[in-house]
Formats: C-alpha cells, structure tokens, sequence
C-alpha cells in the first residue's frame, strides 16, 4: 500500500521474496502482470527502460537492489546459507540491478541464478511510483505474479 500518492512525491513500497535452485540448476525470474491500473482502465506508464526517478512525470518501476533516491529503500540480494559465492548465485537482471535506477516491463526477467548452486536468494523488490495532475484519480492496483522457472 502506496497510500495516497500527490503529484510531484514518489509512492514507494517493497516486497521480499526468496528463491532456491533445486538438484543444482539455473532459474529466473519473471513478473508478467501490467503495471498499476485503476478501476476504470487507466494505467500507470510503466519505465521501459532503467531511469532515476522523474518528480515530474507519471511513472513506475522497480529495482531488486539498496536505493537511496529518491527514498531509502530496498536490499541488495542476500544469499544464503552465508553470501561467501559457495552455495547460492542469484543476482537482479540487468535492468533491474542499478540503484537508483527502476524500470518495469511485463514480462521481463527480473531476477536470476548466473552459476548453478542449490542455495537460497533473498530479493527486496522496490517500487516506485509517481502521478501528475494529468493522471486520472481512482484506487489503482497491481496483482503481482512472480513466475520462477528453473533453466537447465
């Protein structure tokens, strides 16, 4: 919950997830739902490609890493049993893997294992929002699906 977002102030949010090859394989990850839309169709334009935060257009996105701007939020990828690079591999996407930086596309892979290993991943999603007085009004909401497949 964003609360009630005025133009020009971010709305901001995180989620964490957490994610574990099995029998020493590959995975990514993929968020295939459309941005935030409100009751009667309106949607939030999504960032297309990786930018800082615009006060000064209607945008979202999100970003799997520590961000300090426009607010402090998020974490880099913890893995685990210990983050020492022995066990667990995964890492944001590229696009996904800049502070600072947020974008979103439905269907991006937005999380990955780059080595095969068997143990877990903590993300941190964060979300970033922002309206404009040209934005139409209404309750806007996004059912986030996270879809991991294993890559052989």
């Amino acid at each position: 919950d964003m609360g009630v977002i005025e133009p020009g102030t971010p709305g901001t949010g995180t989620a964490t997830i957490t994610a574990r090859s099995y029998l020493n394989n590959n995975y990514v990850i993929i968020s295939p739902r459309d941005p935030p839309t409100n009751e009667s169709g309106a949607q939030i334009d999504p960032m297309t490609t990786a930018a800082v935060f615009s006060a000064a257009v209607e945008q979202f996105g999100i970003n799997l890493v520590a961000n300090t701007s426009p607010v402090v939020q998020g974490a880099d990828p913890s893995r685990m049993p210990v983050d020492n690079g022995t066990f667990a591999f995964g890492e944001a996407a590229p696009g996904f893997d800049t502070a600072n930086n947020y974008r979103y596309n439905p269907g991006d892979i937005i999380a990955r294992s780059v080595t095969r290993g068997y143990g877990e991943t903590e993300y941190t999603i964060s979300y970033i929002l922002n309206v404009t007085t040209i934005t139409p009004a209404g309750l806007y909401r996004m059912e986030q699906d996270l879809v991991i497949t294993a890559t052989f």
